[in-house]
């Protein structure tokens, strides 16, 4: 069968977190979520019959100067532009579903298969978007922590999370002159749990107050004061006890600043030979797919430090 890339699109997005699941599939029941729900959040593109996709954006706006007097020109001011290539990777993924579901209906047969296969293919796009290396011997899409468009010197370091570590992640994000909002904050569970662990001096109270987001499990809030910053967990990233010196640790920001490129339809392939005497059905899908970081700094790092 063939999904396109219009509904490839709408499946891999959905604004609820993860595809919807039977809660029993002729006795085998769905696994706990291994999606990380930044798949959600980035910015999808229907890029079918295209051989690589070329995004601009700006390095530098206009600048404006002081002008002497008459008969002198004003100095130059013309903005920079830098270029974001996506190119095609070659995702497979293989999955296997109860044989029974055959004796269902054929829509409902052909949900199911193809269920099995989107659900794998958003678990692997989802950690690609934050690691993803297309200088891999296998070549990947490019992920947020190898993106050109993302400055090293914007890179911020901390050596471990403290009462001051939101604040000095979510602050430092945005120009000289301002602080943007609406970034997200990508982080290891074990950061998260690491967040929750810090009391204050005098009362130990919590400092940080997380609260995930209504049907999610790796989507939420971590709020200090009247700091409200969204967090999805992203297991691609090491946690920071856990990380090297000089590791990157997470990354905060934007997600509309990631482009997700859908280069064809989504094709899968249903084998009953390969898990037959587990009485199961092996599913194979494969996706052309690209993705990188299309806006200046459009994502903050953070490294470990010494």
């Amino acid at each position: 069968m063939s999904i396109t890339t219009d509904a490839l699109r709408r499946s891999l997005t959905l604004s609820g977190g993860s595809i919807a699941q039977p809660t029993r599939v002729s006795g085998i029941n769905p696994a706990q979520n291994e999606v990380s729900g930044i798949i959600d959040m980035v910015y999808t593109v229907d890029a079918n019959g295209m051989g690589k996709d070329s995004v601009a954006y700006e390095l530098s706006g206009m600048d404006a100067n002081i002008k002497e007097d008459d008969g002198t020109s004003t100095a130059d001011g013309t903005p920079t532009y830098g270029i974001a290539e996506i190119s095609p990777v070659l995702i497979s993924t293989l999955g296997y579903v109860s044989r029974n579901i055959q004796r269902t209906t054929p829509l409902n047969y052909q949900s199911r298969t193809s269920d099995a296969a989107l659900q794998a293919l958003r678990k692997k796009v989802s950690r690609l978007i934050v690691t993803g290396d297309p200088a891999a011997a296998t070549p990947e899409i490019t992920g947020i922590l190898k993106a050109a468009a993302i400055l090293a010197s914007s890179d911020i370091t901390i050596s471990a999370i403290d009462a001051k570590t939101l604040r000095t992640i979510a602050l430092s994000y945005g120009g000289d002159d301002n602080v943007e909002g609406g970034g997200v904050l990508l982080l290891n569970k074990k950061d998260l749990i690491a967040f929750g662990d810090i009391r204050g001096t005098n009362e130990k109270k919590a400092v940080y107050e997380i609260e995930f987001a209504s049907g999610s499990t790796t989507v939420g809030t971590i709020k200090d004061g009247g700091l409200a910053v969204t967090f999805v967990i992203n297991n691609a990233l090491p946690a920071l006890a856990d990380a090297t010196a000089g590791a990157y640790t997470m990354a905060y920001g934007k997600p509309l600043a990631y482009q997700l490129d859908l280069f064809g339809p989504y094709e899968i392939e249903v084998s009953r030979d390969y898990k037959f005497a587990e009485g199961l059905l092996a599913v194979m899908g494969e996706a052309m797919v690209g993705g990188n970081v299309v806006m200046k700094n459009g994502f903050l790092r953070v490294k470990k430090g010494a």
